[in-house]
């Protein structure tokens, strides 16, 4: 039988937790909650618990209850609700502001694409800070199925929900091709010692115009249909990107040089505890022997 890990120690006490706190919406029996997309085995630490909660009876908005900031009421006849729970061992996140950022940043978001005639943020009813004295920080919101960031209706072809904000900031359009669309677009990587690689074509067929024929796919490699398929639709949407970013070389070479010094595989406490010593070192001399590179190239030294 596999060891229990982190994510499941206090499993039982989440469930307590939403039990209690279900009883403000006027809930008198015990709900069912069952866990989305949770595996008590992985060995990665989860960001947040999310739950789906079918009611027995359907919630009635009370008209004398206080909206809270960012919280729209919950629409009568309401027969399921979506319980997150923010996990205070979370990496990246700063503990006691995660939910308020969370929350301001899913309004802003709702309130622009509505502009657009577009519902697909999942309006919050109701959240609790994690910054209180019990640092169990939590989001009820509206049920959308799934749980991936972006859900994806194949037969109308059109994105049906945006969620997952636990991460979400304002920063420069450059950071989303630096961080995001590794499986569609693939990410903007910074300068490679190896000129010769696979990595360093797809940068410059994003900074140059893609070659054509395109390379041949391998299987482990750049997936080059999808990916020029992607930067062609935000060509036609006129959508900012590494091509006509000012600056974006530049960015994108500091970029590689944090992530050299800081290497996300010798400081995730996750990853180190699943990787041998020789393995980690390795990591962090092939690491040290790019960053000098990478800074002997900025500095003009050959």
């Amino acid at each position: 039988m596999a060891a229990i890990t982190h994510n499941h120690f206090n499993y039982q006490a989440r469930i307590d937790f939403i039990q209690t706190a279900l009883q403000q919406f006027g809930l008198e029996e015990k709900a069912e909650v069952t866990p989305i997309q949770y595996d008590p085995e992985c060995p990665f630490k989860y960001n947040n618990c999310i739950y789906r909660v079918p009611l027995h009876v359907p919630i009635t908005a009370t008209k004398d209850r206080t909206q809270q900031p960012g919280c729209v009421p919950i629409p009568d006849g309401t027969k399921e609700i979506v319980f997150r729970l923010a996990t205070p061992d979370a990496e990246g996140t700063t503990q006691p502001t995660r939910v308020e950022n969370e929350v301001a940043t899913i309004a802003l978001v709702s309130a622009v694409l509505a502009k657009f005639g577009l519902h697909i943020v999942p309006s919050v009813y109701a959240w609790g800070s994690a910054a209180s004295k019990s640092p169990q920080g939590w989001i009820v919101q509206k049920l959308m199925p799934a749980a991936n960031k972006i859900l994806f209706d194949g037969t109308s072809n059109r994105i049906t929900a945006l969620i997952d904000y636990d991460f979400a900031c304002i920063s420069h359009p450059s950071y989303e091709f630096l961080r995001s669309f590794d499986r569609a677009g693939s990410q903007f990587r910074g300068w490679s010692s190896d000129e010769a690689s696979e990595a360093m074509a797809l940068r410059n067929a994003k900074l140059h115009g893609f070659p054509s024929p395109l390379p041949p796919t391998t299987v482990d490699g750049v997936k080059w249909e999808v990916v020029k398929a992607w930067e062609d639709e935000l060509e036609k949407l006129y959508v900012k990107r590494p091509r006509n970013m000012r600056g974006i070389k530049k960015v994108a070479d500091v970029d590689t040089v944090l992530r050299s010094i800081l290497p996300w595989r010798v400081n995730n406490s996750d990853i180190l505890q699943r990787q041998s010593e020789e393995v980690i070192i390795r990591c962090k001399n092939g690491n040290g022997t790019h960053l000098v590179g990478l800074l002997n190239r900025l500095m003009g030294v050959s």
